[in-house]
């Protein structure tokens, strides 16, 4: 007599649980990704190609395709070297455990650094440099370096990008296809910079209004947002680690 097989519940199936992590990764770097869209750095300096082409009466799109694509190999390499070398610290490191209080702690931590880092930020504005105006004009195919500079400056100070990268090396083996996901953070990233630089391409009332409205909204609401965000996310790390003052050492 056959011995009736029973199918495990979805919860519990290997299958569902995989599909439920990407899922959880794909949301978290889409959100990640649409934070760091707001750099008005960025957008500053896409903005003032676009200004300094049409004075000389060229297209801003070959700059401005060099900056960004200088922007998104930067975010790219520098992604892909933080998730391989987290990684290969944790595989030497394979014998040690995570405690609660270590985990913990590290949540308050960054808790702290999300709210400094709004606080610290809420009363300065990035301004864009003088001369990318005359590297505009002058040497247009240098702001290919130009963006992989800036890249390589922001991203490693760049608290959205860090936390997705955090939750990609955290996982235990890496999806099979993770590298998809930092191409598609990148071009999410850069996409204003890159929208402002079709939308100038155009010679059309209607698409020189959108562009101005875009930068208009992203550098006037942009940084709040992103503030306000830090502020109440590093509130919930903090509140969330004083609950388990025990496992801190707190009394």
């Amino acid at each position: 007599m056959a011995v009736p097989t029973t199918r495990p519940w979805p919860e519990h199936d290997p299958a569902h649980v995989s599909s439920g992590i990407v899922l959880t990764l794909l949301l978290a770097f889409a959100g990640f990704a649409c934070l760091d869209a707001l750099n008005v750095l960025n957008i500053g300096v896409a903005t003032t190609i676009v200004y300094v082409t049409r004075l000389e009466r060229r297209s801003a799109f070959p700059g401005g395709l060099s900056f960004v694509t200088g922007l998104f190999v930067a975010l790219f390499t520098f992604g892909l070297a933080t998730v391989l070398g987290v990684r290969s610290l944790t595989d030497v490191a394979g014998g040690s455990d995570i405690t609660p209080s270590t985990r913990y702690w590290a949540q308050l931590i960054i808790g702290i650094l999300l709210i400094a880092v709004a606080a610290l930020t809420w009363f300065t504005e990035p301004v864009t440099p003088p001369w990318i105006r005359t590297v505009a004009r002058r040497h247009p195919w240098l702001l290919a370096l130009v963006g992989l500079a800036l890249g390589y400056a922001e991203a490693p100070t760049s608290v959205p990008y860090l936390s997705a990268l955090a939750m990609l090396a955290s996982r235990h083996p890496l999806p099979s296809m993770w590298p998809l996901l930092l191409v598609g953070y990148g071009l999410v990233a850069i996409l204003p910079s890159l929208l402002i630089l079709v939308l100038s391409t155009r010679r059309s009332p209607r698409a020189r209004r959108v562009q101005r409205g875009l930068v208009r909204t992203v550098t006037r609401y942009g940084p709040t947002a992103i503030r306000v965000i830090f502020l109440g996310l590093g509130g919930v790390l903090i509140v969330g680690a004083l609950l388990h003052h025990s496992a801190l050492g707190l009394r």
